[in-house]
């Protein structure tokens, strides 16, 4: 049995997040936890006051892990992609995490980094106070809302909903489903995704800029 003065905090949160990484969150226990670390449960209670405070820990140093590639020199709307792109790409990186970042409440108060990033972004364009918030929640929520569709749609059969919509009748769907319903094929997650946000920010981009003209004219006149 391990002493418990040589068990850190650290090393209590890296195992927990291996477990869930590999059996879930229902699959998880300070029962195991403690088995895992060859220690007893008593322990691990000497260093969290309980499950919720290991779990929260575990999303938080997870999160803290974000890392967005993104050069200054890049356009702007190429940038705020990159961003929405990174934040996804960590969340799906693996399933059971997701579950315990969206479970824990730790999505939005622990990617700080990527909070701060955002926003510097959304004032670069202009924006301030509560629409520069504004903005970048549609970002952030759109990378964070792909990855939970993401993880839920992977526990239906591929391509149940396209292959129903696809055999629609006239008699079964209007006349615009069924002629249309043939181009619902295989979906690429990733390419859909990529698209999305093109739209998303060029038509973010689009709304900024009308707005500053709007905010010119007035000035003018």
């Amino acid at each position: 049995m391990a002493r418990s003065s040589t068990l850190s905090p650290e090393r209590i949160v890296d195992t927990a997040s291996s477990l869930i990484s590999e059996r879930g969150l229902a699959g998880f226990s300070m029962r195991k936890l403690a088995v895992a670390l060859d220690v007893t449960p008593m322990t691990l209670y000497l260093r969290f006051d309980n499950k919720e405070a290991l779990l929260t820990e575990v999303a938080s140093r997870n999160l803290q892990g974000i890392r967005v590639s993104i050069r200054d020199d890049d356009p702007w709307e190429q940038r705020v992609s990159a961003l929405a792109t990174g934040l996804r790409a960590h969340l799906v990186a693996d399933r059971n995490l997701l579950q315990l970042y969206a479970q824990s409440d730790q999505i939005s108060s622990t990617t700080l980094a990527a909070v701060d990033l955002g926003l510097g972004l959304m004032e670069e364009a202009g924006l301030a106070g509560e629409a520069a918030v504004a903005a970048f929640r549609v970002v952030f929520w759109h990378a964070v809302g792909s990855a939970l569709v993401l993880a839920a749609l992977g526990d239906l059969p591929a391509n149940q909903g396209t292959a129903i919509v696809a055999a629609l009748t006239t008699t079964e769907a209007s006349e615009r489903t069924a002629r249309l319903g043939p181009y619902f094929g295989p979906v690429d997650a990733d390419e859909q995704f990529q698209y999305a946000t093109h739209c998303l920010v060029t038509g973010l981009a689009s709304d900024i800029a009308s707005s500053a003209d709007s905010a010119a004219r007035k000035e003018l006149s």
